[in-house]
């Protein structure tokens, strides 16, 4: 037997490696992570963040099944490659512009409308303007182009009256009369003012006086703005701003300087104070845009609007048949017929009367004619109402086309002739540039016109609504805009044939007269009328 007892000691070491901590799972450790318990900073997106967007499919983490793929739950994502973002039937991974319905091909269902509910909301595309581009077009740029006048004529307006006056409102700010009278009702003809009576009349321009040929009125007239003659100013009462004149300066007074090609042509009238004369050549240029290749294709806009219409709505179904408003012999159709928001579409109209209430954003597509004793269009508070007739309008009754404290809200586009009865109302803007108007009696115009030909019988008076410069706000921006770097060859500036052409004014410059070209402005004849040419070289209108 034995015993024995024995101690021991010994040490040891040892090295080991783990994850760092990462309290809030966003993937930045915790001693890097400038917030370590909030797993959406430093990064937004990363998985561990409910209010992310991983996937870019526009659901948030937090409520997202799959958070890491972009085809759940929405299939037609921008991201997801086997969707359609933009419904134009090109799935996103093959479309050169996925959220573009027009691009690649301008004639989907997509880019040629949308759905109703987008254009209800202000963001689609009205109509397709089939004038060889392609492109969708919104209403109120549409509008916003083609009403830059008080009264433009194609060829010759006539004044039968004793006067004609234009001034200026602006809808948005209260009805007229109710603010101070402004200078933007302009007037421009092609060929030449036309006196229609045993004395040549009087005008009061609210605006500036542009026209394609000889000046000859009472010497107790005025224009606020500038004058364009091309042709000779025999007798201009009293300019308050610049006179450009292609031919002899013969009567009257004009404030501003005066251009005048004096090698040829001579000033006899008055020239200032301030202004002088400045000589140089003046070029020719017609004031209102009605070559073909300018003017709106009314007729391609209706048949588009045969097809691309909301007449199918389930929650309307008084134009479910688009020819109920065509026979007269049908008994009691919808009068008024009253509109909510959408497109719609009429083969024609040939009724007793016709009002047309608007409720929301309307637009009305006539194929043919519309002929009526009496037609009305009338729009609710915030609505607004653009018409295309692809033919002739021609009423014989009273009729009250539009609201005369909203004018701007009120659009008319007509293909053809246009007959309106004596007492006609117009509270809204009249685009017709094939129809010779006459009207028999004095009148009253709210809004603006826009014809071949117009002849005033009588004492006449235009008030243009200054709101529809602005009518095309809302509107998408028009494919093209934007910015970008590139190397290329070419020579010139960017073609144009308008002063608002959308391309100069996006580089803040004008459409040069004559050469048709982008530039910056010489003076203010390459700017639309009652605009000035500012020392940038931009177009810019000053009170």
């Amino acid at each position: 037997e034995g015993e024995g007892e024995g101690e021991g000691e010994g040490e040891g070491e040892g090295e080991g490696e783990g994850d760092p901590l990462d309290t809030d799972g966003d993937g930045v450790p915790d001693a890097t992570d400038p917030a370590p318990s909030d797993p959406c900073t430093p990064d937004g997106n990363v998985l561990a963040c409910p209010t992310g967007d991983t996937d870019g499919d526009f659901t948030p983490n937090g409520s997202d099944p799959s958070p890491s793929d972009p085809c759940a739950p929405n299939p037609d994502a921008l991201l997801c490659a086997t969707g359609d973002a933009d419904g134009d039937g090109v799935p996103n991974g093959t479309d050169p512009a996925p959220g573009n319905a027009c691009d690649p091909d301008p004639a989907s269902a997509a880019c040629l409308g949308g759905g109703q509910d987008e254009f209800c909301t202000g963001q689609g595309p009205a109509v397709n303007v089939n004038d060889g581009s392609g492109q969708a077009q919104c209403t109120g740029q549409i509008a916003q182009d083609a009403f830059r006048f008080a009264v433009c004529a194609c060829t010759s307006i006539v004044q039968g009256g004793s006067q004609l006056l234009t001034d200026s409102f602006d809808s948005r700010l209260g009805p007229q009369g109710s603010q101070p009278v402004a200078t933007d009702g302009h007037i421009g003809t092609n060929d030449q003012l036309v006196m229609g009576g045993s004395r040549n009349p009087q005008f009061a321009v609210g605006g500036a006086l542009r026209v394609g040929g000889n000046v000859d009125i009472k010497p107790n007239s005025s224009v606020a703005r500038e004058l364009y003659a091309d042709g000779n100013v025999s007798s201009c009462g009293t300019v308050n701003g610049e006179g450009f004149i292609n031919g002899n300066f013969v009567g009257g007074t004009i404030l501003d300087d005066v251009h005048i090609d004096t090698s040829i042509y001579t000033v006899s009238g008055t020239v200032g104070p301030p202004g002088v004369v400045v000589p140089g050549v003046v070029p020719s240029t017609n004031p209102c845009p009605c070559e073909p290749s300018q003017l709106i294709d009314v007729a391609g806009i209706t048949a588009n609007g045969a097809t691309q219409n909301d007449n199918d709505n389930p929650a309307f179904t008084t134009l479910v048949d688009p020819t109920i408003y065509a026979n007269p012999a049908v008994e009691s159709p919808a009068d008024p017929l009253v509109l909510p928001c959408g497109r719609y579409y009429l083969s024609d109209v040939a009724q007793d009367s016709l009002t047309i209430r608007a409720t929301g954003r309307t637009v009305v597509f006539v194929g043919a004619d519309i002929v009526v004793n009496s037609l009305n269009i009338e729009v609710a508070d915030g609505a607004e109402v653009d018409l295309f007739v692809a033919g002739d309008v021609i009423t014989q009754a009273a009729s009250r086309l539009g609201d005369q404290d909203h004018p701007a809200a009120v659009r008319t586009y007509i293909g053809g002739n246009v007959v309106f009865s004596a007492n006609t109302i117009l509270g809204g803007n009249t685009y017709a540039p094939a129809a010779d108007i006459t009207f028999g009696a004095q009148l009253d115009v709210f809004g603006s016109l826009f014809v071949n030909s117009v002849r005033f019988s009588g004492n006449s008076t235009v008030h243009f609504d200054s709101a529809i410069r602005e009518a095309g706000s809302e509107c998408p921006p028009s494919e093209g805009e934007g910015e970008g770097e590139g190397e290329g060859e070419g020579e010139g500036e960017p073609p144009c044939s308008t002063c608002f052409d959308a391309t100069c004014r996006g580089q803040g410059q004008a459409c040069l007269v004559p050469e048709g070209a982008c530039g910056p402005c010489r003076s203010s004849l390459d700017c639309c009328a009652g605009e000035s040419c500012m020392p940038d070289g931009s177009c810019q209108i000053i009170d």
